[in-house]
């Protein structure tokens, strides 16, 4: 939760990136709305290995995916299974 609604999937995926979550991940999910063309403000991460995902469950939370753009505070939390995985975390 907290995501600028600015942000985009590349934009979402260098914030895992930078913070060491490289190659960790396979799939990462940023719902936009078709109006805007921006997104909701949440997204879904898939982990390959789930200490992968108990590291993001940990470390996510907390921090500013954008600081130039909003001062929004990420929320990290466990999705019902998404993308046909249970280890998808949903950066809400």
């Amino acid at each position: 939760r907290h995501i600028p609604n600015r942000v985009r999937k590349e934009g979402l995926r260098a914030f895992l990136d930078d913070r060491g979550f490289s190659s960790t991940y396979d799939i990462v999910v940023l719902p936009c709305d078709a109006k805007t063309k921006r997104n909701r403000g949440y997204g879904f991460v898939n982990f390959v290995q789930h200490q992968d995902f108990l590291r993001a469950m940990r470390e996510l939370g907390g921090l500013q995916v954008d600081a130039k753009q909003s001062k929004k505070i990420t929320q990290v939390s466990v999705a019902d299974e998404q993308l046909g995985s249970k280890r998808c975390v949903g950066l809400q």
